[in-house]
């Protein structure tokens, strides 16, 4: 029973916290006039019954345009240490395309303690896109692909099997939506149903249409004194490496750079023949420097 209260209340404030975040992201009229955000926000916490300490930090960035500082990465911490061993840290880098973040939580061993460490990491942008460019008219129906690409770690998924004294989860969004014609399209990514990887959705448009770009990651960890000295008591969410956004345009010379100057475009993988000869190429300056 112990068990189940406390992955059923890790993962309540999970779930308000990604909430929270993803209604700060979604496109409202205002959010749509300022055309675009970015937002870092990391918390936090940790306490003890015996002896009483309660600990709580956190740091919420949260700025959009006309602000220069919209279009900039903006980084938030928070760490706390108890001194009976609970503990708890949460770092983000939020910028337009591109999120990252951290959080852990631990506990050390104790046989009758009561108390909890927990953090929370969130990162998110809005852009917006405008349709154009490659010589085309306004109205021609064309159509971008947009990625996620996403790599990260977490330990003790929350809700798996496992110990009760440790969990940490992990979610993300990608939305695209065009304002003309309100179509959109999204994909929600967990750690729990998903690996590391490339995911992606298209949406139709035209020539002339706006694309108002959503992405935002959320992580939680949380950890419990553990009263075996073997069992599981620190819990982390690691995806301080890749989070990127990108858009392929169905034409290419279509627009690509979002109204915060960001350069959404994914970059072109080379063919064969192109890192063939890329190889003769070094082959050669290595063999010009060794001759005499």
């Amino acid at each position: 029973m112990q068990k189940a209260l406390f992955f059923q209340g890790a993962a309540s404030r999970a779930s308000l916290g990604g909430l929270l975040l993803a209604g700060l992201c979604l496109p409202q009229q205002q959010a749509l006039a300022q055309a675009y955000e970015v937002i870092a926000y990391a918390q936090a916490s940790a306490y003890s019954a015996t002896p009483p300490q309660d600990l709580n930090q956190s740091q919420l960035l949260r700025f959009n345009a006309p602000d220069p500082r919209a279009s900039q990465v903006q980084v938030a911490e928070a760490k706390v240490l108890l001194g009976v061993g609970g503990n708890a840290s949460a770092h983000v880098s939020a910028g337009m395309g591109v999120l990252k973040a951290y959080a852990d939580a631990g506990y050390a061993y104790h046989p009758t303690l009561d108390g909890l460490a927990s953090s929370n990491a969130q990162a998110g942008f809005y852009d917006t896109v405008k349709v154009n460019g490659a010589g085309l008219a306004p109205g021609t129906p064309v159509s971008y692909r947009v990625d996620l690409t996403i790599e990260g770690t977490v330990s003790h998924v929350l809700g798996a099997l496992g110990s009760p004294f440790a969990a940490a989860s992990a979610t993300a969004l990608l939305r695209v939506l065009d304002t003309s014609s309100n179509q959109s399209e999204q994909f929600e990514w967990n750690a729990a149903s998903f690996a590391s990887g490339v995911y992606s959705v298209t949406i139709n448009t035209q020539v002339g249409h706006e694309l108002y770009m959503t992405g935002n990651l959320n992580l939680f960890a949380q950890a419990k004194p553990a009263i075996d000295p073997l069992g599981a008591h620190f819990a982390v969410a690691d995806f301080g490496h890749t989070l990127n956004y990108t858009l392929a345009p169905s034409v290419t010379g279509l627009n690509t750079v979002g109204m915060s100057g960001h350069e959404f475009l994914a970059a072109a993988v080379p063919e064969p023949a192109q890192w063939l000869s890329l190889l003769a190429g070094l082959v050669g300056l290595a063999w010009r420097r060794r001759a005499p």
